[in-house]
């Protein structure tokens, strides 16, 4: 039997005469999500860059952008803050790749793309391009 697993990893840059303040931050997120959920799907920790946020078994993207979205608003940081991830499989089984990644910004909700969703709607608009018609793989459903 396969094992999958999501993997993701990211710095999140924080000015250094806030890193106090973030690590207080990690600690209260971290604490919520566990009470909330029962574990936490990430591991974080300042590095001279930042916050620092990974995982290579357990990457939860929805409890890394709660995190991300905090650390963004309760320090006031300006800018963009992408996170990505793969979920992967140990073995090739069909189906079982992917990934995806979101943005935040401090004034705009986070946006989230799916790495097969936009893989699909980039083939669906070369091939409109090209007038070409589309099946969508299950018994030649035209797109």
């Amino acid at each position: 039997m396969a094992d999958n697993y999501c993997q993701g990893s990211a710095v999140i840059a924080i000015p250094e005469e806030k890193r106090e303040h973030a690590r207080r931050i990690i600690r209260r997120v971290d604490d919520k999500l566990i009470s909330e959920e029962g574990q936490v799907g990430y591991e974080a920790s300042l590095v001279p860059e930042g916050v620092w946020v990974r995982s290579l078994r357990d990457f939860d993207p929805n409890q890394v952008s709660v995190l991300v979205r905090r650390l963004v608003e309760d320090l006031d940081l300006p800018g963009i803050y992408t996170v990505g991830w793969a979920q992967v499989c140990d073995s090739p089984a069909a189906g079982q790749f992917g990934g995806g990644a979101f943005a935040i910004t401090r004034s705009l909700d986070t946006v989230w793309v799916d790495a097969d969703l936009a893989a699909t709607y980039r083939l669906v608009e070369l091939c409109n391009k090209k007038g070409e018609a589309i099946n969508d793989g299950q018994a030649g459903n035209r797109i």
